[in-house]
């Protein structure tokens, strides 16, 4: 799964916390440097992600997507009041 973070006009945006979630709870916490992260998850499950820029007044973005069971899904969490 790739899990990308643009702004309002779909450029990237760097510096985000992401916080991946499963039916048990939280999986994993990791602070992202860039614009994109992979995950490799097992197929077919169901997760919920969600990012937080570290920009001042940015509102997290969530989304829930299920791993495929090969190749990549591409997940885009866009944050409008990211500048």
């Amino acid at each position: 799964v790739r899990v990308e973070f643009a702004d309002a006009s779909s450029a990237y945006l760097a510096g985000e916390d992401l916080t991946l979630s499963g039916a048990g709870g939280e999986i994993l916490s990791i602070a992202c440097e860039g614009p994109w992260v992979l995950l490799k998850l097992p197929a077919g499950q169901s997760f919920q992600v969600e990012a937080r820029v570290t920009q001042a007044g940015v509102q997290p973005r969530t989304a829930t997507v299920k791993a495929p069971s090969h190749g990549q899904t591409r997940v885009v969490l866009t944050f409008p009041d990211a500048h």
